[in-house]
C-alpha cells in the first residue's frame, strides 16, 4: 500500500539512489519492475552489507529478463558504494527468483523452515 511505501521510504536507511525502476516504452506510466536495495551498517566485527531488499516484476512482464537486469543494476550500485557482500532473502518455492539469483552467483547460505512436522 502507499502507506507501507511511505513508512519504508521514511526509514533512516532508505536511499532513493538505490531504487531502480523499469517502465514500459509504450507507456511510461506503466511500471514493469523494480529493485530496491538496502545497506546494513557495520555491526561489531561484521562489515557493512548490501541487500537485495525487494525485486518485483509485474506478472505480465515476467520472462523478459527484467529481474536479472534490475538485480544487476542494484548490485552494481552496491559494489560502487564499496560493498563486497550482498545478501538477500527469497522464498524457497520462488523458482524463478532462485534461478535468477543462482545464475548471478548467489549461493545458499542459510535456509529457514517456517513449518515442520514429525512423521
Amino acid at each position: 500500500t502507499q502507506a507501507e511505501i511511505d513508512e519504508r521510504t521514511a526509514e533512516e536507511w532508505f536511499d532513493p539512489a538505490g531504487l531502480f525502476m523499469a517502465f514500459a516504452d509504450s507507456d511510461p506510466d506503466t511500471l514493469l519492475g523494480f529493485h530496491w536495495t538496502k545497506v546494513h551498517p557495520p555491526e561489531g566485527d561484521e562489515p557493512e552489507l548490501g541487500e537485495v531488499y525487494v525485486v518485483g516484476i509485474d506478472p505480465a512482464a515476467q520472462g523478459r529478463g527484467l529481474g536479472r537486469v534490475l538485480t544487476l543494476a542494484g548490485m552494481h550500485y552496491l559494489r560502487d558504494r564499496g560493498l563486497g557482500t550482498v545478501l538477500l532473502y527469497v522464498e524457497g518455492d520462488n523458482t524463478a527468483a532462485l534461478n535468477t539469483y543462482e545464475k548471478l552467483g548467489f549461493g545458499r547460505f542459510h535456509i529457514d523452515v517456517a513449518y515442520a512436522r514429525s512423521v
